[in-house]
């Protein structure tokens, strides 16, 4: 028993030192950071990205070989992951090559934006500081998501009371990694931890109002336009060279999807500016190649004269994916 003894204290020394970086952050962080090394961050980047690359190229394997042709019917529309699919086996080759590149431009990518906001806020780090010590804390974190887990799916066995601690444990997990990450900004760029947290969370509030704003004009998309013209874009369909009579609507209708479509009906609804309803349709069950431009002619009920905000409403087929619409709206006056 002695003689095992120092090798195993040992062990649990070199586990403790794995851990120190996610059980003592500031401490490790400030020590990490006097000994920066880009080619073991790359190659802890690189490693990483292989393994999830090796994972999908597995999961692409097993589901081109199950399911076969079905499978690359259902994937033929997808860029990129229907290649890789169709690639069978090799994508178990492929996959770990691209995942690693990804990892590592993705990363490049992420700190130098990282980087870049911590010295708007007044930060004196490097880039290199930002990527060794996120690199340094890739592995222990993820060790420590998996032991987490695992504690969660036992105490779920509990009832009740299991999944109460399981769900608190969960929550304190998700937010000490928010701290662990704030702690990366805050060493690697010498900022307090509240500004770190602000170069942290501006990113993702930038991209979730762009993504809000891109949304939004993809629903909406008004276009106010002079005499009876109503031009716009709708999702990937522009209409254009609209033309609104009395009795009907015609325009010219683009398809910028980059796929072949079917389109089965355009609806049009709307009201005036002194609050006359109407609304109409066509059913087309037209072929539609990408790029390619066709001219819609849509009868209606008499609008009368006046200034009208139009609903479109266009219902299509892609691929395998049925039953899909593009919406939006703009003015126009008759």
């Amino acid at each position: 028993m002695g003689f095992y003894s120092p090798s195993l204290r040992g062990q649990v020394r070199m586990s403790m030192s794995f851990f120190d970086i996610v059980l003592r952050p500031q401490e490790t962080m400030v020590e990490d950071v006097k000994h920066v090394n880009m080619q073991e961050a790359n190659r802890t980047i690189g490693i990483y990205g292989g393994i999830i690359g090796l994972l999908f190229g597995i999961i692409f394997s097993v589901f081109s070989i199950i399911f076969g042709a079905v499978a690359a019917g259902m994937l033929q529309n997808i860029p990129v992951v229907g290649v890789i699919a169709g690639l069978g086996l090799l994508s178990i080759l492929i996959m770990p090559i691209l995942g690693a590149i990804f990892a590592l431009v993705f990363t490049h990518v992420g700190m130098h934006i990282v980087h870049f906001l911590a010295k708007l806020l007044g930060g004196t780090g490097t880039f290199q500081n930002n990527y060794y010590l996120w690199s340094r804390l890739l592995w222990p974190a993820i060790a420590g998501n998996i032991i987490i887990n695992i504690v969660i799916f036992i105490l779920n066995i509990i009832p009740i009371l299991g999944l109460v601690i399981g769900s608190l444990l969960s929550f304190f997990w998700y937010f000490y990694n928010i701290y662990l990450t704030t702690v990366v900004i805050s060493v690697a760029n010498n900022i307090s931890r509240l500004r770190a947290l602000v170069v942290l969370l501006l990113p993702g509030i930038i991209i979730v109002t762009l993504l809000a704003s891109t949304a939004l004009l993809i629903l909406v998309n008004p276009s106010t336009v002079q005499g009876d013209q109503c031009d716009s874009k709708f999702g990937q369909f522009v209409i254009t060279q609209s033309n609104i009579s009395d009795k009907m609507s015609q325009f010219v209708l683009v398809n910028q999807t980059g796929q072949s479509v079917t389109f089965n009906s355009v609806e049009i609804s709307g009201v005036s500016s002194a609050g006359k309803p109407f609304s109409a349709n066509t059913n087309l069950s037209d072929k539609f190649n990408a790029n390619e431009t066709k001219t819609v002619t849509v009868s209606h009920p008499s609008l009368g004269v006046g200034t009208y905000t139009l609903l479109y409403k266009f219902n299509y087929d892609w691929g395998n994916l049925t039953g899909l619409t593009a919406s939006g709206s703009c003015r126009g006056t008759n």
